[in-house]
């Protein structure tokens, strides 16, 4: 009975990794073209304005331009330096982000150090969503000499204690060892290593919970929201270290119903983190209607109907809040 239950839980999770996670690949020859896409990677930019680059570091299943693209290309507008890669991809693959994250780590590492080296910089600040949320914070505190080259960190839904997965994880750490290490064995078959790195409770994210997560001389804002229900419960992102400034979306903009996906292209979570990277927590902070792409209630039904009014309608759905 329980191998039975193993099984139909291992397709049960590994179908909502490949169907929620996973984005239609690009074409090869436009990733190659895509070098500098919306400014990324010109390693002649140089900003008075926001003199440190800016490392983008995509969500698991996602690759340079997709899922942070479109917020690098803003921050380009906003006078920002954008630097970007695609991380733990298998070799010929557009799909970044499946190996395990200590794996990717050093090929981050070596992109950071390259960054700033190329630009003559002392400082680098990095922006993660998801995956590279956690990255973001995992990179400085062990590669070494990643540390001293970051300044500021901006943190966009990281499962930086582990997600339960809307308690899917929880039911089966209930079933017992071998259901959990038969779920994670067909993750990892199924290329998602650094599916089994992100559940609450895994060696990786212990170890990164043994002493400071934040590293010395380093700012760290995490941008988490209370709609997420993909890293769950939504407040195990934060990281509870003095100096940290942990906010929810909704704490700012309290009717943005923005998800774990939306994160990477919602208004509110743009400006916020375009704030973080400028040092700016208060002020007034005029929110724009959320984006709740592709989280709970929205994967069915009129969903694709809903979201199209929604986008139409973020210029007429003002609000106030303050950051």
């Amino acid at each position: 009975m329980k191998t039975f239950l193993a099984a139909s839980w291992a397709a049960a999770i590994a179908s909502l990794v490949s169907a929620a996670v996973l984005p239609a690949p690009a074409p090869e020859a436009a990733l190659r073209r895509s070098n500098n896409i919306n400014g990324d990677n010109d390693y002649t930019c140089r900003s008075s304005t926001h003199p440190n680059p800016v490392v983008m570091l995509h969500a698991l299943g996602g690759n340079r331009i997709f899922d942070l693209g479109l917020l690098s290309g803003w921050l380009r507008l906003q006078g920002f330096c954008t630097f970007s890669l695609t991380y733990g991809n298998a070799p010929g693959s557009l799909i970044g982000g499946l190996d395990h994250i200590n794996a990717s780590a050093p090929v981050i590492g070596a992109f950071i150090k390259k960054v700033a080296q190329r630009t003559g910089s002392q400082r680098v600040d990095l922006v993660g969503h998801s995956e590279g949320a956690l990255q973001a914070l995992y990179v400085p505190k062990f590669v070494p000499g990643v540390a001293p080259l970051v300044d500021r960190i901006v943190s966009v839904a990281p499962a930086t204690h582990g997600t339960s997965i809307s308690g899917l994880w929880t039911l089966v750490r209930l079933l017992g060892r071998r259901v959990e290490d038969k779920i994670e064995d067909v993750l990892k078959r199924f290329g998602c290593r650094a599916c089994v790195d992100l559940v609450v409770g895994s060696p990786l994210l212990k170890h990164l919970a043994e002493g400071p997560i934040v590293q010395p001389n380093t700012t760290v804002t995490v941008i988490a929201s209370r709609k997420d229900v993909f890293v769950t419960p939504s407040e195990s992102a934060f990281v509870r270290e003095k100096g940290v400034r942990n906010l929810f979306v909704q704490d700012v903009c309290p009717t943005d119903r923005v998800g774990h996906f939306g994160m990477a292209v919602a208004p509110n979570v743009w400006r916020l983190v375009r704030d973080a990277l400028e040092g700016v927590t208060g002020g007034n902070f005029t929110c724009i209607g959320g984006i709740p792409l592709l989280d709970a209630g929205k994967l069915g039904g009129d969903a694709a109907e809903e979201e199209v009014a929604e986008i139409t309608a973020l210029d007429n759905n003002e609000g106030t809040g303050s950051s």
